[in-house]
């Protein structure tokens, strides 16, 4: 009879495990930045009158589906007697960053994530209307 042991590879698919535990945290790592960097800058970089299309930025996953949600006070006829703001201004700018940059903890590697406004006139305003 003939009988073939293999020695190490016990210790040798624990290494691979651990390294494919490195790699998941690295690519983590980086697709929590890039999420934050892309969702930052399409917050600062948003038109901005009300502040109301600025807010209404999310960050979607795990099968979460942010809705429209105006700001308080915010009529689409009253806007013209709204305070005037501009793109990267506040209060919009920072609390949004404030409500959803903290849920970039929670994306993993394989996290399917969505950056989504729901604004009614979001792709009008996107599309230069």
């Amino acid at each position: 009879m003939l009988s073939v042991k293999a020695k190490g590879l016990d210790g040798f698919i624990k290494k691979l495990r651990q390294k494919d535990l490195i790699m998941k945290g690295k690519v983590t790592e980086i697709k929590r930045k890039l999420v934050s960097d892309v969702f930052t800058d399409l917050v600062k970089g948003s038109p901005q009158w009300s502040g109301n299309l600025a807010s209404n930025w999310y960050i979607d996953f795990h099968g979460a589906k942010s809705a429209y949600n105006p700001i308080p006070n915010y009529h689409p006829t009253n806007y013209q007697d709204s305070d005037k703001y501009q793109v990267g201004m506040n209060p919009a700018v920072s609390d949004t960053l404030n409500r959803e940059i903290p849920k970039i903890s929670q994306i993993r590697w394989n996290t399917n994530v969505t950056i989504i406004n729901q604004t009614p006139y979001a792709k009008e305003v996107e599309e230069g209307k």
